[in-house]
Order: C-alpha cells, then sequence, then structure tokens
C-alpha cells in the first residue's frame, strides 16, 4: 500500500482508523521495530499529521480532508520512563 492509496482510503476517518493501523502493523513487522518514533514517521511518510501525542495513543490528521481521529492501543502507547 503506498502513500497516496492510504490517503484516499482514509476519507473516511472510521474505516482510515482501520486502514492506518494495518499499514502500520505491515511497516512495523517488515523493519521489525514498534517504537513511537518509528510509527510517528511511518505516519509523516504517508503524508498523515501526527497532531497529540497521548501516552496511550496518537491524534492523526488526515490534512486533505480536515478530519482526525485517535489510534489507541498498546502498539501506540508510549512506554513508561524508567531511570537507568
Amino acid at each position: 500500500m503506498n502513500a497516496k492509496a492510504l490517503k484516499t482510503m482514509t476519507e473516511d476517518w472510521r474505516e482510515g482508523r482501520g486502514y492506518v493501523h494495518t499499514y502500520n502493523c505491515k511497516h512495523i513487522v517488515a523493519a521489525k521495530r514498534s517504537d513511537r518514533a518509528f510509527i510517528v514517521e511511518t505516519l509523516a511518510k504517508a503524508g498523515l499529521e501526527i497532531t497529540r501525542q497521548a501516552a496511550d495513543g496518537l491524534t492523526v490528521l488526515i490534512p486533505e480532508s480536515g478530519k482526525s481521529f485517535t489510534l489507541r492501543g498498546a502498539v501506540y502507547n508510549q512506554p513508561p520512563y524508567q531511570d537507568l
């Protein structure tokens, strides 16, 4: 799935959330990385904008439509801070 196809599919935010999650999961598996920075970078390369990074998810804006939605779940959670 390329970035142009992803943007077209996300015009309906309810369906878009599922498409974006699937898109992310495919990239996570291929790259064997699941850190938040990688996910944000992947979404940016797809032409989506992250408007908010909360501890439990990411809010994504589709620039063409002005619609936004929140991605939640374990993969989008910010890992807790740990002292080294």
